[in-house]
């Protein structure tokens, strides 16, 4: 006859409960100023997006540093719409598609920053219940695309796995950007293992060194900023925004040396073999913050006649392209305190 073990039956109801309770601290939902946010975390990350925010990560926090990554204009992080870019929710991280610059093309009135950032869009409830998955997803109306966007954690490492498909039977220039706005603190610092050898520069408030077209080499000390530092040493208020050819590795580190807090953004150069960065100081949001955008186009406008023969810029008929993005955690834990304005999910 059969003889059942009770040790391996509590054993197994101990895994359950165990899996159970992990399952409804990772995924989660909530309330703030009238929009519904989701939400995903572990031991390293916790991670937030707004669906009708067009899917915008909100927040991107740290579990050992404590430190919140992504800036917010608004000190109490609070959010509101506004069909301008930069008027409503300055903060977090979007995506841009299919387009930066507003212009019309082939008839189509493209919007600033893209269509993505001002939409609603839906989301896979099961998906994030079953597995902590945040899937995002729309169709876009200025051009015949659909968009989806995946953020999953695995261990130290968040992926967020993004898709576009021309819908199409025609080929169709779109661009794609990332834009998270990043934090910078005393002490933050910006590592690439392999430089670009040339960054053109876009545009340049406050900084009397440079013109539109100029090309520097980093970290642009001849222009009056230090990238590797996320600085401007003698002036007290300036911006930079510049274009390169991504890392060769497709890796970036930042780090700060008094908290501790450090991560890496990877990425794949076979669909983003371009990066800008935009640093600022006081020049627009009255802070300082950094923006990392991964593209596959190096310029600003859909219309321009370099891109022409680029084939990361254009989908073909019926063309599905995908790609990833890794945020890792390196942070170490030190008894530093947060800085001011630093915020924990507990």
């Amino acid at each position: 006859m059969f003889k059942i073990d009770l040790r391996l039956i509590v054993l197994y109801l101990q895994v359950c409960l165990a899996i159970g309770a992990l399952r409804a601290e990772e995924a989660y939902s909530r309330q703030q100023d009238g929009f519904e946010v989701l939400g995903t975390r572990n031991e390293f990350w916790a991670i937030e997006v707004v669906p009708s925010l067009g899917g915008k990560v909100i927040s991107l926090q740290d579990q050992i540093s404590r430190r919140e990554w992504l800036w917010s204009r608004l000190e109490d992080r609070s959010l509101k719409k506004d069909p301008r870019f930069g008027f409503g929710n300055l903060m977090g991280a979007d995506e841009l598609l299919p387009n930066l610059k507003p212009e019309t093309l082939q008839g189509h009135a493209l919007p600033d920053h893209g269509e993505v950032w001002s939409s609603s869009v839906d989301w896979d409830a099961d998906l994030l219940e079953s597995s902590g998955v945040l899937k995002t997803y729309l169709d876009l109306k200025v051009l015949p695309l659909r968009y989806s966007r995946e953020i999953s954690l695995d261990g130290a490492m968040v992926r967020i796995r993004f898709i576009v498909e021309n819908l199409s039977e025609k080929k169709i220039p779109f661009l794609w950007a990332w834009h998270p706005i990043f934090t910078v603190k005393a002490g933050d610092k910006m590592y690439l293992d392999t430089v670009p050898p040339e960054f053109l520069v876009v545009g340049h408030p406050g900084l009397g060194q440079v013109s539109i077209g100029d090309v520097i080499t980093w970290p642009g000390l001849e222009a009056g900023v230090d990238l590797s530092q996320l600085s401007f040493p003698e002036i007290p208020k300036a911006g930079i925004k510049v274009y390169s050819d991504s890392p060769a590795d497709g890796r970036i580190l930042l780090s700060n040396t008094f908290t501790g807090a450090a991560l890496t953004v990877e990425y794949d150069l076979g669909f983003l073999p371009y990066l800008s960065l935009w640093l600022s100081r006081g020049v627009w949001g009255n802070a300082h913050h950094l923006i990392l955008e991964p593209t596959n186009r190096a310029s600003e406008y859909l219309s321009d006649e370099t891109e022409k023969l680029k084939s990361s810029g254009w989908l073909l008929r019926r063309e599905r392209r995908e790609w990833e993005i890794r945020l890792t955690n390196h942070s170490v834990r030190t008894s530093a305190e947060p800085a001011s304005g630093d915020n924990f999910i507990h």
